[in-house]
């Protein structure tokens, strides 16, 4: 966490805002517990910009996890990103990864830390050449925090709010890209169910620019997310 602040908070300082951007995501997420601990993390999504009147990219993930104890989950696995726009810099990227998740209660607010690394291999559509691979590593810091219980007749349903940050720091390689990628706060209302959760969520996002300078991103994400238990 200290290495990632040292060179979150330069790189931010050294930047003024060059460009502004709005996004909007739909995301689908599916979690299926299998017996002896083992779980199948899948989610998928479509992303536009201006107001759902541009395509930017689609992607699909999934890992398969192991649950070390109540609070610990190991995960690993695979996603394939498209971007869906009439860009001539179009790639395909394939983005194995491997993270850990470590939770804690404190009274009633959820606390989880997700430390995740990526190995990134892009191939660019219109020469067929694929880029040097190179990582990047993601920690995330997520509040969960009940509002409202709206249990009964053997059902629960609970209204809560999420609030995480997450860093994006690119690891050593031979691109233009720079050691600070992007950071992530995220802010919203989940109505948690049985076997569903729906969000509506807004991110705030910083990116850096290959030259100087940061993207000021705004996002609202509506996400569904589904629990199966075999």
């Amino acid at each position: 966490m200290l290495l990632a602040l040292i060179a979150y908070f330069p790189a931010i300082s050294q930047k003024t805002f060059q460009e502004r951007d709005d996004q909007q995501w739909i995301q689908y997420v599916n979690i299926l517990n299998i017996p002896q601990k083992w779980v199948v993390h899948s989610s998928t999504s479509f992303r536009w910009r201006d107001t759902y009147h541009r395509g930017t990219q689609f992607h699909v993930r999934s890992g398969l996890g192991y649950q070390l104890t109540d609070q610990v989950r190991f995960l690993s696995g695979m996603g394939f990103f498209r971007p869906i726009n009439n860009s001539s810099d179009i790639h395909h990227e394939l983005r194995p990864f491997q993270e850990i998740q470590i939770g804690q209660d404190l009274g009633k607010t959820r606390l989880v830390n997700r430390f995740q690394v990526e190995e990134r291999f892009l191939n660019r559509v219109e020469t067929g050449l694929t880029d040097p691979v190179y990582m990047r590593f993601r920690y995330a810091l997520n509040f969960t925090l009940p509002i409202a219980n709206f249990s009964g007749n053997g059902k629960s349903n609970e209204l809560q709010l999420t609030l995480r940050n997450e860093l994006f720091i690119n690891g050593h390689n031979q691109s233009e890209e720079k050691t600070f990628d992007q950071d992530r706060i995220t802010l919203g209302p989940i109505l948690a169910m049985e076997k569903f959760s729906f969000l509506i969520v807004w991110h705030n996002q910083i990116s850096s620019l290959p030259r100087n300078g940061c993207r000021y991103t705004s996002i609202l994400a509506f996400q569904v997310s589904q629990r199966i238990n075999l």
